[in-house]
């Protein structure tokens, strides 16, 4: 679905007064201040967005093209707002606050989340959580990005048909961050966010987002009418009920499950690693890659648990489908210079990720002498190190560490 954009024929006379030779953060404060403005006199909109990413060393874009509408609801706590999404890759996602559905119109399936009371994670680090964010239900983020940049600058630059101002931010570097730059372009005519883009490098490889709008209106959706799109699709759609720890094909294996063998070779002195012949009393599964940000932050804390507990009988181990091809692996070695992984790293094929019901990065498993699961957990967290001190400690009868 397209919308055809109204444009405004009225130019506030700020924009016509401002030139890149006024002081561009003063500059950029007004024109984010008048977004905010904008985006606050009304409740909902519906854009039409084009999106690419590209991750780090990747060499192929993601682009997904997608009708999004959003309406502004402070009463909801986990968003500040409801939202629907259709996609290029024929889904719909409808965010209702107490209703939560993902539906998948070429099967003609979809599922239904409302048991989760908070689904943020998984809805934001989904590439839809990417799209989503267009800010027009929290433009207020727009302040925040300004406190934190440390340079600001404002050019005149076109989006064709658009008539833009672009705000350029640049952010601190930090460790392993840099040249970390977001930018704007803003409608003249209308004060409406048409572009935006985000790019960073990250241990010497760049990741790049962008949001191209290619039409939009405002107070045009209604909650009713995204429900009443959800009760049809319910209808006539086979429907799954979400239920944690029923549904099996989306859950990673469940404690107490014997652990599926195995083989892979082991990177980069290339011998067979066998599963069902490592005699440690415990093994942690890492199912990573290298252009994936979080699972690049775990490794730290495992390899730490590895030189700590390895004389102990614990193994780590990371289990790596996704680059065991020629070209990634050529990579490697300077993935390695910035990353000390001094636990065996084993390239398996993607049906071991599978076989473990991994469908997303980094996965973690803990697994007895037996074989056995007893641990497990997808997505990084903060809270990690502390959960595998804790398991190994009381599996090993170690004293517990002040």
């Amino acid at each position: 679905m397209r919308i055809k954009t109204t444009l405004s024929l009225v130019i506030p006379a700020l924009l016509l007064a401002c030139t890149t030779t006024i002081d561009d953060k003063s500059q950029a404060e007004n024109l984010f201040g008048m977004v905010i403005q904008k985006y606050l006199r009304h409740s909902s909109m519906a854009v039409n967005i084009d999106y690419y990413e590209s991750h780090y060393d990747g060499e192929e874009t993601y682009h997904i093209n997608a009708f999004c509408r959003e309406i502004r609801d402070k009463s909801d706590t986990i968003f500040g707002g409801k939202f629907a999404f259709s996609d290029s890759f024929a889904r719909e996602i409808m965010y209702l606050g107490d209703k939560d559905y993902v539906f998948y119109n070429d099967s003609q399936t979809g599922i239904d989340y409302s048991s989760i009371k908070n689904r943020r994670w998984s809805l934001e680090e989904d590439a839809f959580g990417s799209v989503i964010n267009f800010l027009f239900i929290n433009p207020a983020k727009l302040n925040t990005y300004m406190t934190e940049a440390v340079a600001v600058s404002v050019v005149r630059e076109d989006v064709p048909p658009f008539q833009t101002w672009k705000i350029t931010l640049k952010f601190p570097d930090k460790k392993d961050d840099s040249d970390f730059v977001q930018n704007y372009w803003i409608n003249m005519t209308d004060s409406v966010i048409i572009k935006r883009s985000v790019r960073d490098k990250f241990q010497g490889y760049y990741q790049y987002f962008e949001w191209n709008c290619s039409g939009y209106d405002f107070d045009k959706v209604s909650e009713p009418g995204i429900r009443k799109r959800a009760d049809s699709l319910q209808q006539a759609y086979k429907m799954e009920i979400y239920v944690p720890g029923q549904n099996k094909k989306s859950e990673i294996l469940a404690n107490g499950t014997q652990a599926p063998f195995f083989t892979g070779e082991i990177y980069p002195e290339k011998g067979t690693y066998r599963l069902e012949e490592e005699k440690s009393k415990i093994v942690i599964l890492d199912f990573w890659f290298r252009s994936c940000y979080w699972c690049i932050k775990a490794i730290p804390i495992l390899d730490s648990i590895y030189q700590t507990y390895s004389d102990a009988g614990i193994m780590v181990l990371g289990i790596n489908s996704i680059d065991n091809n020629e070209r990634d692996l050529r990579r490697m070695d300077k993935f390695l210079q910035y990353n000390m992984i001094s636990y065996p790293i084993i390239l398996v094929d993607y049906k071991v990720d599978s076989l473990y019901r991994v469908d997303g990065y980094p996965t973690f498993l803990m697994l007895d002498s037996e074989k056995k699961i007893i641990f497990s957990q997808a997505g990084f967290s903060k809270s990690l190190r502390n959960k595998l001190d804790s398991i190994i400690q009381e599996e090993l009868k170690l004293p517990r560490k002040l």
